[in-house]
């Protein structure tokens, strides 16, 4: 048998063992760990964050090279982008595609980013929520897309669905890159998305329609010619006497959340009832119109 002097095995037995001891300790330890997240495709492009959590955002990007130009900056009430998003469906699952926590999480953040965007420009978010009948004990899933406005109305193009991200992070500590929806191709061929209160254009594109933008306030009358000294005044023209009978017009409802709530179930119902064949596609396409003029 080989004998070694007594010394020879010393330095590399203590360097092993405080690897090894570093290793454990660098394991075992809940804020050291270093994490690291994946840049999506288009994080170059990003010109402001309006929210931005751990593992969720809204920001402003540049849109994609050739993409034609969007009405922004889109001022939409909270009570009308909720309306907007809340019938939208995972077709996959055949469920809602936000949850209620999401929403109240995407909305508010929306319409301060839209808001803010420029024609060139698009707003893409990540939002994460839980999907599923156990509640706290389904890990947590991510939804991401992009978000612009056109004359056809509230464009949204997701590019991922409920995918799972929070056991691979975990155990890795590297998140995937959350990645927005594109307008040149799905991000993932296997995304369905419905909208019962709008068109599907694509697997993962719906078009959602909204109401149009403020018409520009009329132009202020140019103020009248002073009189010339010892002219006589312009005569006024006496006010016209309503016709007999005429009725004064209905007040208008005020545009609340209820108001909204309401309209979102009347086209549910007309979606309902075009699929079921107790209407016709104009009846359909009528109706619809009605509905979402007076939002």
């Amino acid at each position: 048998m080989r004998v070694f002097p007594s010394g020879a095995w010393r330095p590399v037995c203590s360097a092993a063992l405080l690897a090894c001891a570093a290793s454990i300790a660098f394991a075992q330890s809940s804020t050291g760990r270093a994490e690291r997240f994946l840049r999506d495709s288009s994080a170059d492009r990003v010109v402001s964050t309006v929210y931005a959590d751990t593992h969720e955002y809204v920001r402003i990007e540049r849109a994609e090279p050739g993409a034609a130009p969007s009405l922004h900056p889109a001022v939409l009430p909270s009570e009308q982008l909720r309306a907007a998003l809340s019938p939208l469906r995972n077709a996959a699952k055949d469920e809602e595609l936000f949850s209620e926590d999401e929403l109240k999480t995407l909305v508010p953040a929306l319409a301060k980013a839209l808001a803010q965007a420029q024609p060139g420009q698009d707003v893409a978010f990540a939002v994460t929520g839980r999907h599923g009948g156990f509640g706290p004990l389904v890990p947590r899933t991510v939804t991401t897309g992009r978000v612009f406005r056109t004359a056809d109305g509230l464009q949204l193009i997701v590019g991922m669905v409920w995918a799972q991200f929070e056991g691979q992070f975990r155990a890795t500590g590297v998140r995937i890159a959350f990645e927005p929806g594109r307008r040149a191709a799905p991000v993932d061929a296997g995304v369905r998305i419905d909208a019962p209160n709008g068109r599907k254009l694509r697997s993962d594109w719906v078009s959602v329609l909204v109401a149009p933008p403020p018409a520009a306030a009329p132009a202020a009358p140019a103020p009248a010619a002073a009189a010339a000294p010892g002219a006589a005044p312009a005569a006024v023209p006496a006010p016209v006497p309503a016709a007999p009978g005429a009725a004064a017009p209905a007040p208008q409802r005020p545009r609340d959340a209820g108001f909204f709530e309401e309209q979102e179930q009347r086209l549910r119902t007309l979606k309902r009832l075009h699929d079921n064949g107790l209407i016709t596609d104009e009846e359909y396409r009528q109706k619809r119109y009605e509905v979402l003029q007076q939002l």
